[in-house]
């Protein structure tokens, strides 16, 4: 072993201190070594400090363009930064070397794979971790939730199984299992059983679900619902969720203008579908994406960068009521987000953009990109508030605090639907709005008028989406892998008094009479 490997191996290890130390002998007697810049480098990422770590793994690929860990590094640094272009660049640039045989190298490259929006090129090197490490947890988990994002679900149930195995208290296997295998009472059991010792409020979250969507699956309802409230109370306290904060940003946005100009044409003619999580949006994706001419590049946070910089507000924030309601520069905007979509290689036709809550962005879009289009999905609200309280959702991301309360979800909803009521209103032929369950009642006839509200010929395609192959890194992954059906609609009738209220707290809420919730 020469003592770069040797270096690379303690770093890998977890010795940070002893990867340092080597990493500055080998730089005292060469200072062109790109492995030691890259080892330096990582170990400056894993400090924090981001701007270090780029600096040093370009120091590193100017001296060797191939250095694997320099590259990996160089990417790790551009996701902090925001900067999809140099994610990309490192993800390509990655992709097109051969499997490394270092396995913890192979599992990161398929996770900033995964992060640049490339889960199957990810999936060949997280595999390859694994049969090499079939011991690690983590990179097991890595390549069980990569194999259900590409559909791939045999793969993804069987990682998931022998994850928990390997390690019984990774909840969040218990939670994907609860919607990859058919529900039975065993599994509510053992749920039940782990609940009840639940060490800390994100394993009682996890578990809850998990009980929550086995109930569901056997048709109990209100059962489900209960463990819902169960398992979201402590994250709730945790969370402190602030509905008057929520509201400034609703409000931001209804007193910006709404460009009211037609679309111009372009090569690259970008389609924000946008709307509340779980009304719909990746469903209305995968159709328009089935069409030959249009692609999805998935939910991408190009759009809410390239307004925070141009913005120029302070905080690490990207979605605040004082950036929504910050003069900008709409030729920065328009410069940055073009850049990314080239980044990622679209660089003709329609491309989507499918980050929901961009919907606090419609002026912006319209002001800085005179060849894009909006689209609002919209779905039954009181189904809406429900079927966000039964999702869990990333809880690193803040902006979903709404979501550990019901009537707090009711409350973000209703502000959603009287923001919408403002945008339609200003009549913006750039965008359009689809109900969910219009598109279930007649998919093609909604579908072929999305498609002619975009200027394109009909494609049959369309018509089968479920069978369209490309990754789904969302909530949904599952679902739009079956054909369209019904049994989501008017769900929220069968929480009883429940449902009622939060009926009646969006009514009062949406006409802006607020009051106790």
């Amino acid at each position: 072993m020469d003592s770069d490997d040797a270096t690379l191996l303690r770093l890998l290890s977890g010795d940070l201190r002893g990867a340092y130390d080597a990493a500055l002998r080998q730089l005292a007697e060469d200072r062109g070594n790109a492995a030691a810049w890259s080892v330096m480098a990582a170990i400056a990422l894993e400090g924090g400090n981001g701007a270090k770590a780029r600096d040093l793994a370009e120091k590193a690929l100017a001296l060797d363009g191939d250095a694997l860990l320099g590259l990996i590094v160089a990417g790790r640094a551009a996701l902090l930064d925001r900067d999809e272009a140099r994610v990309q660049q490192a993800a390509t640039r990655l992709s097109a070397l051969p499997v490394p045989a270092e396995p913890r190298l192979a599992d990161m490259i398929g996770v900033l794979l995964v992060r640049a929006g490339r889960a199957e090129a990810a999936l060949p090197y997280m595999a390859a971790a694994v049969r090499a490490m079939p011991e690690s947890a983590e990179m097991l988990y890595n390549l069980a939730i990569t194999a259900q994002f590409c559909g791939d679900l045999p793969r993804a149930r069987e990682s998931f199984r022998r994850l928990l195995v390997l390690d019984p208290m990774r909840h969040s296997a218990r939670l994907a299992l609860a919607q990859l295998d058919p529900p039975n009472a065993a599994a509510l059991a053992e749920a039940e059983r782990l609940f009840a010792k639940a060490l800390d409020a994100d394993a009682a979250l996890q578990l809850g679900h998990s009980a929550a969507r086995i109930a569901e699956g056997l048709g109990d309802d209100r059962g489900a619902l209960d463990w819902l409230d169960r398992a979201k109370a402590a994250k709730a306290a945790e969370a402190s969720h602030d509905p008057a904060a929520a509201d400034a940003l609703f409000a931001a946005l209804q007193a910006l203008p709404i460009d009211r100009s037609a679309a111009v044409d372009a090569p690259v003619r970008p389609l924000f579908v946008v709307g509340m999580p779980r009304s719909g949006t990746t469903l209305i994706d995968r159709i328009l994406s089935s069409h030959a001419e249009i692609r999805s590049a998935g939910e991408l946070g190009s759009l809410s960068n390239a307004v925070k910089r141009a913005a120029g507000t302070p905080g690490a924030m990207v979605l605040d009521a004082a950036t929504l309601a910050a003069p900008f520069d709409p030729a920065e905007v328009a410069s940055r987000y073009r850049a990314d979509l080239a980044a990622r290689g679209y660089r003709s036709g329609v491309v989507i953009d499918k980050m929901p809550f961009n919907f606090f962005y419609v002026a912006h879009i319209l002001a800085a990109l005179p060849e894009a289009r909006v689209l609002i999905v919209r779905r039954d609200p009181c189904d809406t508030a429900f079927a966000n309280y039964r999702q869990l959702f990333a809880t690193e991301f803040g902006y979903y605090g709404y979501s550990y309360d019901l009537m707090h979800c009711a409350r973000f909803v209703a502000r959603f639907e009287a923001l919408m009521d403002h945008v339609a209103s200003a009549g913006a032929p750039r965008v359009a709005t689809v109900h969910y369950e219009a598109v279930v009642a007649d998919q093609e006839g909604e579908s072929r008028r999305l498609i002619d509200w975009l200027g394109l010929e009909w494609d049959a395609a369309c018509l089968s989406f479920d069978r369209n192959a490309a990754p789904v890194s969302t909530a949904s992954s599952l679902q739009v892998r079956k054909p369209i059906y019904d049994i989501s609609i008017g769900r929220w009738r069968r929480y009883g008094d429940r449902g009622a209220a939060v009926r009646d707290a969006i009514a009062r809420w949406r006409d802006g009479q607020g009051g106790a919730i």
